[in-house]
């Protein structure tokens, strides 16, 4: 696949999608109320309201090995 050709599909989607936007009841709709999508990012989580949470990783010694 030709970059150009891909460019020229990412711009056309991106016109496509620019009117968008999720509703307060959590689905995506277009600027005439076309349902897009029943929820939104399939899990219906909003990026900004998920939290940064820090594992603990843990290595074995190397004498087991």
């Amino acid at each position: 696949v030709k970059t150009a050709e891909t460019g020229y599909i990412q711009r056309r989607l991106i016109k496509a999608m620019k009117s968008v936007m999720v509703k307060y009841d959590g689905t995506a709709r277009n600027q005439i109320e076309q349902l897009i999508q029943f929820t939104y990012e399939e899990d219906g989580l909003a990026g900004e309201n998920v939290e940064f949470q820090s594992i603990i990783s843990l290595k074995p010694s190397n004498h087991l090995f």
